[in-house]
C-alpha cells in the first residue's frame, strides 16, 4: 500500500504540524478518542500503516522530487500544497508543474486565504475529481481522513489500471488466438474447397468436352443445363468462404471482361427448369442496348442475382419469377443499369423490409420454420453488391409478391450497337402468355422490326409460306407443311419435346437467349461449334502439362489435341523437371498451383533458376481458386499467366496463341512480301470496307484481311505478319490493349504499324504517353482516313 505524502509549504511550523498530525502515537490517541465518544470500552485501539512524509519548501523543490519519484518506480500517492510561497511558485503554478510530472498525483490545496475562487481554480487547472481544498487552520482529523482517503483511492486506481492493462493484454493475446483459429479456419475451407472443387472441375471440363462434341440441339440444351448446374454447385462452394471472408476483409474482386446477357440467359435457363418443377413460370427480358462487354466480377455478380432467384423460387407458390436488365444511364466509358427479380410470392411486411438483409434475419420467425434457409444469402448479397459499389433493395406487398433490384455502374469496354436485322418476311406473334408476348414485343422493337398479331390458330391461313411465326401453341402440326417458319415457343424444362425435333419443326426454347432470337429472324442455322472456330492445323504446338489430376489431364489433353497440340504430361514437379532435362524444345508449359511434393511454384522457380527451358518459353499457372495472393506467388516463381480451372477452350486457345506468337512469326520473317499487308480489326463489313477502300487508294497492291476480334488476331498474327494492324481502340478497349501489349513485347513483331482510331483528343494522357512509342499511330475518327495513311507511308 502506498502511503506516500509530499507536504509543500514555504513554512517549517506547518511541515512538523504535519509530522505531529501523522506520528504513530497520534493515531492510538484518536482510536481511544473515538472509543471514548461512541462509548465502546471494548474496541482495542490499533494504529494505521505509517504515512511516509517528505517536504518541500518551494514549488520548483516539489517538482524535481516527483519527477525523481516516477524515475525511481515509488511515486508520491498524494500532496499537500500551500497556496503562497514567495519568492517562487504559488499553488496553482505548482499544482500545474506536478500534473505535468505525475497526472495520477491526488492534491490538496491548504490556504489561509481567500486568493482564488473555486471556480477560478477550476478554469486554471481544469475539471478533476483529483483536488480538494483544505482551510487553514485545519482539522488534524480532517487532515488524516483526506490523507487516508485519498492514498486509498490512489492505491484503488493503481490496482485498476494494472487490471486494466492485464485485460488489454489478455484481450490482445485473445485476438492474436481469434486470428490464428480465424486463419487455420480459412486454411480449412480453402483446403477443403480445393478438394470439392477438384471433381467439379473434372465434371465441368468434361461437359465442356461434350458440348462441342456432334449433338442435335436438345442434347446441347441439355448438357448446357448440367453444365451450368454444375457451375453453380461450384459457385455454392465459394459461398462457404465468403462469409468467412467478408467478415475478415479478405474478400477481392476481379476486374475481367464478362457478358451482362450471356451471365442472366444461364441463369435464366437454368432457373427455368427449377420454376418449372414448381409449377411456375420464370421470365427473362433483357435490355439488348446494354453494352455488350462489361468490366468487373462476373462470378459474383452472378452468385448475387442467383441468390435473389433463389430466395424468389423459395417464398413463390404459385405465378411467376421475372428477371429483367435495364439501362439507367451511361456516359462515354460507364454504364449504370439495373437488374431486378420480381416474384408473385408471400411478400414481406412493411416494418420487415429494412432487416430483410440482415445477418441471419429472415422476414418472421415462421419463415425458416416453414420455407427453410439460414438468412445469411442476401446479407452476403448486399455485402457484395456494396463492394462493388451498388445498391440493392427490395419493393414488396404482403401477400402480393416482391421485387428485388440492384443498381449498379460498371465500365464497358467493347460497345457495338446490334448490326440491323434485314428481315424481308413478316413476322407473326400467335402467343397466349401475355407476358411472353410482352417480352418479345419488346424485342422486335429493340430490332426495329415490325410485327403483327394473331388471334387464333386458324388466322395462320393469312400468312405465306416464308413469313416466321411464333407461337406457344403445341398443335401447330396441321400448318408445317404449308408454312417453313413455325417456331413453338418450348420451355427449356421440356427435354423430351426438343429431343423429338425434326425437320418439319422448329422450336425456340424459353426463356429466350439473345443469339437465338435474332438466328429466327434471320432463318440462320446454328452451323458451326465454336471449336471449329478455333481449330488451326497449320501447326501443332509443343506443350508440356503438369498436371497430378487424372480428370484434369484428360480434359486438358481433350482440348489440345481439338486445336491441335502435341504434348506430354507430367504428374508431379519433380518427374516434370526430369522431363525438361532431357527434352527442352516446349513451346509452353501448363503448370498445376497445387502438386504433391514441389509444388507448382516452386517447380516453375527450379525451371527458371536452372534454366531448364528459354526464357520465352512461358509457364501458365492453372488452379481452381486465384486470389491477390497466389498472383503474386505466380508473378514470383517466374509464371506468365493464369488459367482459371474448370477449363474454357477459349482462354486456352487465346494463351497458346499469346505465348506461342514469337516462336511462329520468326519463321515468317523471311517471307514478307513486297506488297504491304494490312489486318484490320473490325467486326461490322461496312467499316471494314470503307476502310479497305481508303487503304487500297493509296497502296494499290496493298493485302487487306478483316479480323473480327481480338482473339481471332492472334491466331492470326501466328501465321503471318502484317505491315499494318489497325484497331478501333474505343470498341476493343481492354483486349485490345492486351493484344497491344503482346505485340509491341515480341521482338518478332516490332516492324508492324500500329495505328489505332480513337475519339481521344491529342491531349488525353494515353495519347500523351503513347507519342514516344514506335510504331504506334493514333488516327482521329474525325479526320480523313485516306489522308492519314498518305501521310505516314
Amino acid at each position: 500500500m502506498n502511503r506516500k505524502i509530499l507536504i509543500v509549504d514555504d513554512s517549517k511550523a506547518i511541515h512538523d504540524d504535519f509530522k505531529k498530525i501523522f506520528t504513530p502515537n497520534k493515531n492510538i490517541e484518536f482510536e481511544n478518542l473515538g472509543s471514548f465518544l461512541f462509548e465502546d470500552q471494548k474496541v482495542k485501539p490499533t494504529i494505521d500503516t505509517e504515512f511516509q512524509l517528505e517536504n518541500a519548501f518551494q514549488g520548483q523543490e516539489a517538482h524535481q522530487m516527483v519527477l525523481d519519484s516516477i524515475k525511481n518506480n515509488a511515486p508520491y500517492a498524494m500532496a499537500f500544497v500551500d497556496m503562497r510561497m514567495p519568492p517562487g511558485w504559488n499553488g496553482i503554478e505548482t499544482i500545474q508543474h506536478l500534473w505535468k510530472a505525475d497526472p495520477n498525483l491526488e492534491i490538496v490545496i491548504c490556504s489561509a486565504h481567500s486568493d482564488y475562487s473555486w471556480r477560478d481554480i477550476m478554469d486554471r487547472l481544469g475539471g478533476t475529481d483529483q483536488l480538494l481544498i483544505l482551510k487553514k487552520p485545519f482539522d488534524n482529523i480532517e487532515v488524516r481522513q483526506l490523507a487516508f482517503s485519498l492514498t486509498q483511492k490512489w492505491n484503488l486506481k493503481k490496482q485498476a489500471n494494472l487490471k486494466l492493462e492485464d485485460l488489454e493484454e489478455l484481450v490482445q493475446q485473445r485476438t492474436l488466438e481469434l486470428k490464428k483459429a480465424n486463419d487455420a479456419r480459412l486454411d480449412f475451407f480453402e483446403s477443403m474447397s480445393h478438394e470439392i472443387r477438384t471433381p467439379i472441375s473434372g465434371i465441368l471440363g468434361m461437359l465442356e468436352l461434350i458440348s462441342n462434341s456432334d449433338l442435335n440441339r436438345g442434347q446441347l440444351e441439355s448438357i448446357n443445363l448440367a453444365k451450368w448446374s454444375a457451375k453453380s454447385l461450384h459457385a455454392l462452394i465459394n459461398d462457404v468462404l465468403d462469409y468467412s471472408k467478408i467478415k475478415s476483409n479478405n474478400l477481392n474482386l476481379e476486374k475481367i471482361e464478362f457478358s451482362l446477357n450471356s451471365t442472366l440467359e444461364e441463369i435464366s435457363q437454368m432457373y427455368s427448369i427449377m420454376a418449372d418443377e414448381k409449377g411456375l413460370v420464370l421470365y427473362c427480358k433483357q435490355d439488348f442496348s446494354l453494352p455488350n462487354s462489361l468490366f468487373g466480377d462476373p462470378t459474383r455478380l452472378r452468385q448475387i442475382i442467383i441468390n435473389l432467384i433463389g430466395n424468389a423460387l423459395k417464398f413463390t407458390k404459385s405465378g411467376y419469377l421475372y428477371i429483367k436488365s435495364e439501362e439507367i444511364s451511361r456516359n462515354s466509358k460507364i454504364v449504370k443499369f439495373r437488374i431486378s427479380v420480381q416474384d408473385t410470392g408471400i411478400g414481406v411486411k412493411k416494418d420487415k423490409l429494412e432487416t430483410i438483409f440482415s445477418k441471419f434475419k429472415q422476414a418472421s420467425e415462421d419463415t425458416t420454420r416453414n420455407f427453410g434457409g439460414t438468412g445469411l444469402g442476401l446479407s452476403i448479397s448486399k455485402d457484395l453488391i456494396e463492394l462493388m459499389g451498388g445498391k440493392i433493395g427490395i419493393e414488396s406487398k404482403l401477400g402480393k409478391g416482391s421485387t428485388f433490384y440492384l443498381n449498379l455502374e460498371l465500365p464497358f469496354i467493347s460497345y457495338e450497337k446490334d448490326k440491323a436485322l434485314s428481315v424481308e418476311d413478316k413476322i407473326y406473334l400467335l402467343i397466349q402468355d401475355n407476358l411472353q408476348r410482352d417480352i418479345i414485343e419488346y424485342y422486335l422493337k429493340q430490332f426495329n422490326i415490325g410485327f403483327k398479331i394473331l388471334l387464333s390458330l386458324e388466322e395462320i391461313n393469312k400468312c405465306k409460306i416464308s413469313d416466321i411465326i411464333l407461337t406457344d401453341y403445341l398443335t401447330v402440326d396441321n400448318y408445317l407443311n404449308d408454312y417453313h417458319n413455325i417456331y413453338q415457343l418450348v420451355n427449356i424444362s421440356n427435354p423430351t419435346l426438343l429431343e423429338e425435333q425434326n425437320q418439319s419443326v422448329k422450336y425456340l426454347t424459353l426463356p429466350i437467349k439473345k443469339r437465338d432470337f435474332i438466328e429466327v429472324l434471320s432463318s440462320s442455322i446454328f452451323l458451326k461449334k465454336e471449336i471449329d472456330a478455333l481449330k488451326d492445323e497449320s501447326f501443332e504446338h509443343n506443350i508440356l502439362i503438369v498436371e497430378d489430376s487424372l480428370v484434369n489431364q484428360k480434359i486438358i489433353s481433350f482440348m489440345l489435341k481439338k486445336l491441335p497440340c502435341k504434348f506430354d504430361i507430367c504428374s508431379d514437379g519433380e518427374s516434370a523437371i526430369d522431363q525438361l532435362k532431357q527434352k527442352n524444345d516446349y513451346d509452353l508449359i501448363f503448370m498445376d498451383c497445387h502438386l504433391p511434393g514441389l509444388n507448382g511454384y516452386e517447380t516453375s522457380k527450379i525451371i527458371r533458376n536452372q534454366k531448364l527451358v528459354f526464357d520465352d518459353v512461358a509457364i501458365i499457372a492453372m488452379t481452381a481458386d486465384m486470389n491477390l495472393d497466389d498472383k503474386e506467388n505466380c508473378i514470383a516463381s517466374g509464371m506468365n499467366d493464369i488459367v482459371i480451372k474448370p477449363f474454357d477452350i477459349k482462354r486456352i486457345q487465346f494463351v497458346i496463341n499469346k505465348f506461342t506468337l514469337n516462336n511462329f512469326v520468326k519463321n515468317q520473317g523471311s517471307l514478307i512480301k513486297e506488297r504491304k499487308i494490312f489486318f484490320v480489326i473490325d467486326a461490322d463489313v461496312k467499316s471494314f470496307e470503307v476502310k479497305k477502300i481508303s487503304i487500297i487508294e493509296v497502296f494499290e497492291t496493298a493485302e487487306v484481311k478483316q479480323i473480327k476480334t481480338t482473339l481471332e488476331a492472334c491466331s492470326a498474327l501466328k501465321n503471318h505478319q502484317p505491315d499494318y494492324l489497325i484497331l478501333d481502340l474505343d470498341v476493343e478497349l481492354v483486349s485490345g490493349i492486351e493484344l497491344l501489349s503482346l505485340v509491341f513485347s515480341n521482338e518478332a513483331l516490332k516492324q508492324v504499324k500500329v495505328i489505332l482510331f480513337t475519339d481521344l483528343s491529342e491531349d488525353d494522357d494515353l495519347i500523351i504517353e503513347a507519342k514516344d512509342i514506335e510504331g504506334l499511330y493514333f488516327c482521329s475518327k474525325s479526320s480523313n482516313f485516306q489522308e492519314y495513311l498518305s501521310s505516314i507511308r
